[in-house]
């Protein structure tokens, strides 16, 4: 009887006529030159997905043969086994991908993405300290003002600092350098704030796809409720996410804007618990929440 070439292969390897790395070479090259002994013949008509395929199919092939010895089975069953099962996994995987690209599709999320999350002062009519282009009026309290607009640096548009600078008396180089030592010194928590923002923006879509899932699927099918306990464990995840994003502070210290000022924490404390107390006093404008996503 004519031995399979993966159990030649394999005889070889005991043998010692082989390593292992060559014994892996073999069969990987093997499996790419006769993709029908394995049933993956469908992968002929999309050279990428075959690429990707057999780039997640190699680390599986090095295991197979640590773990062969252990089985009754023959090498080439073995090996052909291992090949079908990852070739499943793999289309499952591109099957939830494509689930949850249509998701993201029909929630406008490439929109969501692309569109600022944050408010930014000097953006629209109702932003702080609002000015006429073409007159600088003078602010009652420059000092103070300054301070404010440093707490928020990274919500202060360029063009907001051009527009502000002359009624500060203050040269906007001087405000864009402030803000720049500002950006450096909290660098770190923007990072931070950022890598969890789009964490949160992965997780929604997550639960869109589990929930698109989890719709199209039968009540009766026994992966109905597996499916409903993980989507309620993900939206637990997402809601924890938000609430550790909406309590991140990006807001620089006051202790750095005293730094960049080259003023004393204290006259910072002062200036903006004035501007706490005077703010009190007013009304505050009714303003519709905004969600983190």
């Amino acid at each position: 009887m004519k031995v399979k070439p993966v159990n030649r292969f394999y005889d070889d390897y005991r043998a010692g006529l082989l390593d292992k790395r060559e014994l892996e070479a073999k069969i990987f090259r093997y499996i790419l030159e006769h993709p029908e002994c394995f049933g993956l013949c469908s992968y002929k008509r999309n050279k990428d997905d075959h690429t990707e395929f057999l780039c997640c199919l190699y680390p599986r092939i090095n295991k197979s043969i640590e773990k062969f010895e252990q089985s009754a089975a023959c090498f080439d069953t073995y090996i052909n086994s291992i090949v079908r099962y990852a070739d499943k996994e793999y289309r499952r995987k591109q099957v939830l991908h494509y689930e949850t690209e249509y998701a993201i599709c029909n929630e406008g999320a490439y929109e969501m993405m692309a569109a600022e999350t944050e408010a930014v002062y000097g953006a629209g009519s109702d932003s702080l300290l609002e000015e006429d282009d073409k007159t600088h009026k003078p602010i009652s309290n420059p000092r103070q003002t300054l301070i404010l607009l440093l707490k928020a640096y990274y919500r202060v548009t360029d063009d907001f600092i051009e527009r502000v600078a002359p009624s500060l008396g203050i040269d906007k180089q001087e405000i864009f350098r402030m803000t720049d030592a500002l950006r450096e010194m909290c660098s770190a928590k923007e990072k931070k704030a950022r890598a969890l923002r789009e964490r949160c923006f992965s997780q929604h879509f997550r639960c869109i796809s589990f929930e698109k899932r989890l719709h199209a699927m039968s009540k009766d099918s026994a992966y109905y409720e597996p499916l409903r306990d993980k989507l309620q464990k993900h939206h637990a995840r997402l809601a924890r996410m938000r609430q550790r994003l909406k309590n991140m502070r990006i807001a620089a210290s006051n202790r750095q804007v005293a730094q960049v000022l080259g003023v004393s924490k204290g006259t910072v404390d002062a200036s903006l618990h004035a501007i706490k107390r005077r703010a009190g006093r007013a009304k505050p404008p009714r303003v519709a929440p905004r969600a983190l996503i």
